[in-house]
């Protein structure tokens, strides 16, 4: 990575920005220029958005599952980054049936 990229992200020192490393992440995940894009992508968002938001905004892609550049500029564009992930409450297991077989049925 040249330096330029690398201070666009804020990093003053020679530890390497975790955002940088998820945008390699993101490179080694696809092929061809579209990988290389996403990470320039990533790149132009770094040089908008604070350090703090991007990380915030890395972590909720992580967490949801959501990770690609457009995934990324929606959650900082809309500010998602600064709310909290609600979780989904988990839903009751369904009322016994005799069309239900269960797990041990594939046992």
């Amino acid at each position: 990575m040249d330096s330029h990229a690398h201070g666009a992200l804020g990093g003053t020192d020679r530890t390497e920005h975790r955002s940088t490393r998820r945008a390699h992440s993101v490179r080694e995940a696809t092929s061809g220029d579209g990988g290389y894009r996403s990470c320039l992508g990533i790149i132009r968002l770094a040089e908008r958005y604070s350090a703090t938001r991007m990380e915030a905004a890395a972590q909720r892609a992580l967490e949801t599952n959501a990770c690609r550049f457009k995934s990324a500029e929606s959650i900082l564009k809309n500010s998602l980054d600064q709310q909290p992930l609600t979780q989904l409450p988990s839903l009751p297991p369904p009322p016994p049936h005799n069309n239900i077989r269960g797990g041990e049925y594939f046992e």
